[in-house]
């Protein structure tokens, strides 16, 4: 079968850090969730896939075969009904 490429959008979470001019560190917790506070540079970090979020099976509308296939050679997990780390799969 001919190869065809596909665009997988997939979740992930990061760390970022940030800083921000507070009393103290419940201060600071406050006014970073009240949007305050900038991003320090090169402070990204991947962490891990988020695999408690996921596109559900029947949103991708998966047969009974391509699930048979995935749960066979581990590419998917059903975890609760979902395929987990995977927002999104298109043909490019």
């Amino acid at each position: 079968m001919a190869k065809k490429e596909f665009v997988v959008e997939v979740y992930e979470l990061h760390a970022e850090k940030h800083a921000v001019m507070a009393e103290d560190r419940i201060d600071a917790i406050e006014r970073i969730n009240a949007g305050e506070g900038d991003i320090v540079d090169n402070s990204l970090e991947y962490i891990e896939t988020a695999s408690d979020y996921g596109i559900s099976i029947e949103e991708m509308a998966f047969s009974d075969e391509e699930i048979e296939r995935m749960e066979k050679n581990g590419a998917a997990d059903f975890n609760g009904g979902y395929v987990p780390g995977i927002r999104s799969v298109e043909e490019a």
